[in-house]
Order: structure tokens, then sequence, then C-alpha cells
């Protein structure tokens, strides 16, 4: 099969489904606190979004690597359908309601399940002779949640006289986004489904199997779910953390536009870094540079600070989630190569879900700082856990 345009379509494809994760995630606190929820509510909601995410990725992960007829396109343009039909109920509700909060944790989870299947998607071509770039793809992502940062942040610290406040049409934009990243995946080729890119057939597809079978990664996973949840917990919080240091939703999105913009030339010079040196390496150079990163968070006593903070993405975040992608390629067998890039995915979202639970209620019942500082204790204990992981990987 011939395929045109591989590499710009599944870089499109990035962009567009980064910009919905940022839209969706990234400004989640907005959309709920404008609302008229709580911290905490907001911490539980998108909690409930990453278990949410774990189970349905968990679930579809080893079916689809299993399955002639329910491929990784397929799926994900599925979710992405309904987290239109979710987005739009979501606009159409008058006010705050537990239903809402149903409406958002169903469509959130809708808007992020497709991630671990879009990176499966870069090595399902290679049997074909076909090569994606997907550090320049993931980093093309990149740009756009950059952009799309900036954007919203900026809309956001806008005042709409006689209407709803801003906030309230960010369902809007997360079905326009859905739509566009649906036609995207829909124009890229389905390579042909063989025999031989199945798990063999006498094997279980479930997770007790696939852990004993990889018992040797466990150290690293758990160690990056800990790196994660410091991530995550000033993500997700972001608008709390600066207005901490004198900001307001334009500087939130600044911040999160230079975090973003920083990942971009690691991310596309990320096939030149791991043919100089191992993705082991890489994985925990990665993991040092996240807790420098969180260090530098939590003591900044000013916004021109934090945004210098936003700088160590480059060396953090920009080099392990592609790299993941590749660590999983490399120590995952094929027949396993969903399930192994859904619990890679489940690093960043188990760190979400602690980060959910703990980061709302400490952010109501302590200070921001206190609650950076217990974040950045957790990110350091993750990242000692991580590299003593991957050095006994490397003996083994």
């Amino acid at each position: 099969m011939k395929y045109k345009y591989l590499n710009l379509k599944y870089a499109l494809i990035n962009a567009f489904y980064l910009f919905l994760i940022c839209a969706t995630i990234g400004y989640a606190a907005n959309y709920l606190l404008s609302k008229g929820f709580s911290n905490s509510v907001v911490g539980t909601a998108l909690a409930a979004v990453s278990i949410c995410g774990v189970l349905f990725q968990g679930f579809f992960a080893p079916i689809i690597d299993r399955s002639q007829k329910l491929d990784e396109k397929r799926f994900i343009s599925i979710t992405l359908i309904l987290t239109a039909v979710m987005s739009l109920l979501m606009y159409l509700m008058p006010s705050a309601s537990v239903f809402l909060l149903v409406l958002v944790v169903i469509g959130f989870t809708f808007a992020n399940a497709g991630m671990p299947f879009i990176n499966s998607i870069a090595f399902i071509y290679e049997k074909e002779g076909q090569t994606i770039n997907y550090g320049l793809c993931r980093g093309i992502g990149s740009a756009a949640y950059a952009v799309g940062s900036l954007v919203i942040g900026r809309y956001l610290n806008l005042t709409l006289s006689g209407g709803r406040e801003p906030a309230s049409y960010l369902p809007l934009i997360y079905i326009s986004i859905a739509l566009v990243t649906l036609l995207l995946v829909w124009t890229l080729e389905t390579p042909e489904r063989h025999p031989s890119q199945q798990a063999e057939a006498g094997e279980k597809a479930n997770y007790a199997v696939f852990f004993r079978k990889y018992s040797h990664l466990l150290p690293v996973l758990c160690g990056m779910v800990l790196i994660y949840t410091c991530h995550m917990m000033i993500n997700n919080f972001m608008i709390n953390v600066v207005t901490n240091v004198g900001g307001n939703s334009a500087n939130q999105g600044t911040a999160l536009f230079i975090q973003a913009m920083s990942e971009l030339p690691p991310m596309f010079m990320l096939s030149k870094i791991l043919a100089k040196f191992d993705v082991d390496k890489v994985m925990a150079f990665a993991g040092i540079f996240y807790s420098v990163k969180h260090l530098l968070v939590w003591m900044a006593p000013n916004i021109a600070v934090l945004y210098g903070s936003m700088l160590l993405q480059m060396l953090s975040y920009a080099l392990m989630m592609p790299a993941a992608v590749y660590f999983a390629n490399k120590h995952i067998r094929e027949e396993d190569r969903n399930q192994g890039q859904a619990v890679m995915m489940w690093t960043t979202t188990v760190g979400g879900i602690i980060a959910s639970l703990i980061g709302g209620v400490l952010m109501d019942h302590l200070s921001v700082s206190a609650a950076l500082l217990i974040g950045f204790i957790i990110s350091v204990a993750g990242t000692l856990m991580m590299v003593w992981g991957i050095r006994r990987l490397k003996a083994e």
C-alpha cells in the first residue's frame, strides 16, 4: 500500500489532539471553578477522569492488540465523536450540578483516552517499510499545545459584558477541536492487520499476565508515577500556582505557552538524541531534571522566576514523554504493543489521579507553597526510584 504525506498527517493529528488535551485538562480548573465548584471538587473530578481513563484504556488496549476489526483508528474516532457529544451537553447545562460533573468526567475521559493509541500508530507502519518521525510529530503537537495555551489563557482573561463568562464557552472549543481531529484521523490510510501482528492465540489478554511478564519494569513505572504526581499537580492547579506569585489567567496561558514551546527543540531532535544516547539514559536524565524543575517552581518568588522554571520542560517532560514511547517499544514485545503503550500512559494517568486527589485538598487546606513542597518531595522520591530501576534493568 502507498501512503501519502504520512508524517504530515500524523503531525497534524498530534497537533489537534494535544490542543484538545490542553483545552480540557489544561483548563479544567478554570472551567469548573467558574461554575462554582471548589478546588477539592475540581481535584476529585480530575481524579475521576484519570481513573476512568486507566480503566477505559486498559480494557480496550489488549482487545485492539488482538482484534482484526477494532483498530487504533476506529477506537480514536469513536472517542472523539463521544467527546463532541458530551461537550455539547456540557454547554447546554445552565449551572453547576452533579450532572455537569458527570458530563465533565465522561467527556474529558473520552477526550484523553486516545493518546496511547496515537503513540502506537507511529510504529504500526514499520512492517510495511514506512517510518514516522515520532519526535518531530510529537514536537509539533507540543507547539499546538503551546499556542492553544496562550490563546485560551488570553481568551479566559476577557470580560464579556451582558453574557456568560468566557469559561462557559469552553465546551464549544472542545467540540470544534474534536471534530477537526476526527477528520484528520480519517485521512490516515489503515495498514492491513496481519495475524502475525497479533498476540499468540493461547496467551491471555489480561494485565496480571502482562505485569508478570514485564515485572522488571515496575520500579521504573512506579518512579514515573511519583514524578508525574508533582508534574500533574502543578499543571492541574496552574491557576493557583500563578496567582500565588501575583499572576492571573493571562499569565497562566503564558506559563503554559513557555512550557510547551520549550519542548520543541528536544522533540525535534529526538531521533538524533536517541541515535547517540541509549533511551534508558535519556529517561534517567529527564527524571533528574524533572525534580530540578519542581524545585524551582516551589521556590519561585515571582512570575518571572516561574516563567524561567517552565523552560526546564525541555530537559524533563520533552525528553521523558516521547522517550517513554521508545522505551516501551524497546522493552515490550510487539504482540503487547498497545498494552505496553497504555501502561506507559498510565504513569501519567495514575500520577494525575494522586495529584488531583491530594492537590485539591492541599490547595484548600494549606498554602500553595506548602502544597508544592509536598509535590517536590514526592518528585524526588520518584526520581530516585526510577534511576535505581533503570540501573537495575541495565544490570539484568
